[in-house]
């Protein structure tokens, strides 16, 4: 059987259950990728539509139970800890087994998102829709209106670059706890307060926030000059295993430069892209390093031009690597003891 994931660090492949992730994120959906993540190929068209309604099956019953209405937490990650936290209610009063009570993991992170982003901009709730698949909810209780077609697809695609990683610090903290003995509130509890890092994926917001300081593309070498003098990172440039651009980056580039073309967003791609440049020449000039542009520098990009606001940068990155959770702690806990 094909790892969860697995990443080719020279050739800036990822791969989901062997298959690329460049083919399958512009191709499938959401539910298509979790389905292959847990279960090691793609879904028939059957399979696919039993786990869409399952997803709106767990989210509906466990909303009965949580007062999601008031979600507790400052902001979107804290309240996704709170509904971690919850999980072992959910699973007892609904009487779920463990892939029941991972799937509704799934199911209402976008639920509590939505809920929590818009009680913070004071903003009246919107009550979910049974006949929504799981992004196209997510976007319809954060706004109260489905974008374009192309635009659904766009985030869709974005969110399924995501879904997992085989090397980060989140999945690293999931596992740990796992293999503690630590209940899945706890586990998912420990990943989700590394999951927003500025560091790791709460980079993708600071990379957007460097972009909106910097503002004139002809001044992107100065400003990025001054912040390595001043000891500051450049965001969005360098990854760990990656010797070259990392994939999920190349794609993302292409949906900011097709959704900026002839938009008010052109001077938006335009920084990027003079970052994505002038960042590694820098890295090269001061300290001798060979960096590339990173998922971090495009993905708050992509959803500005979404209309989504990048502080949802990492709590999106948390949606979509749910998905990964589950997948991993189900095949963790089906491995034999050691």
């Amino acid at each position: 059987m094909q790892p969860i994931s697995r990443i080719d660090p020279e050739e800036g492949q990822l791969f989901f259950r062997g298959l690329d992730i460049g083919d399958l994120a512009p191709n499938y959906d959401f539910e298509s990728i979790l389905y292959l993540l847990v279960h090691s190929s793609l879904p028939s068209a059957e399979q696919h539509d039993e786990l869409v309604s399952s997803i709106i099956r767990l989210r509906e019953s466990a909303m009965e139970i949580l007062s999601l209405d008031s979600v507790q937490g400052s902001d979107c990650m804290s309240a996704l800890i709170w509904l971690n936290e919850s999980l072992n209610t959910i699973r007892t009063e609904l009487r779920l087994d463990q892939f029941e009570t991972l799937l509704t993991m799934v199911a209402l992170t976008p639920v509590v998102i939505a809920n929590s982003w818009r009680e913070c901009e004071k903003l009246e709730l919107i009550e979910p829709r049974t006949n929504l698949k799981h992004v196209a909810n997510f976007i319809w209780m954060l706004t109260g209106s489905l974008p374009p077609t192309q635009d659904l697809k766009d985030l869709e695609t974005t969110v399924i670059l995501h879904m997992d990683d085989p090397d980060n610090p989140s999945l690293s903290a999931l596992e740990r706890e796992i293999s503690a003995g630590a209940s899945l509130s706890e586990a998912l509890g420990s990943a989700l307060l590394i999951h927003g890092n500025p560091l790791h994926h709460g980079a993708g917001l600071r990379a957007m926030k460097m972009i909106e300081d910097i503002a004139d593309p002809t001044m992107v070498r100065a400003k990025l000059s001054e912040r390595l003098d001043s000891g500051r990172r450049i965001f969005g440039i360098g990854h760990r295993i990656y010797r070259t651009v990392e994939p999920r980056a190349v794609v993302l580039r292409n949906i900011l430069k097709r959704r900026a073309s002839g938009t008010n967003h052109e001077q938006l791609y335009k920084l990027v892209e003079k970052v994505a440049t002038v960042g590694p020449s820098l890295a090269r000039e001061r300290k001798g390093l060979t960096l590339h542009p990173n998922v971090d520098l495009y993905n708050a990009a992509v959803y500005t031009t979404l209309g989504i606001p990048a502080e949802l940068n990492t709590s999106l990155f948390a949606m979509a690597r749910t998905a990964g959770w589950m997948a991993h702690i189900l095949d963790w806990k089906a491995a034999p003891s050691k």
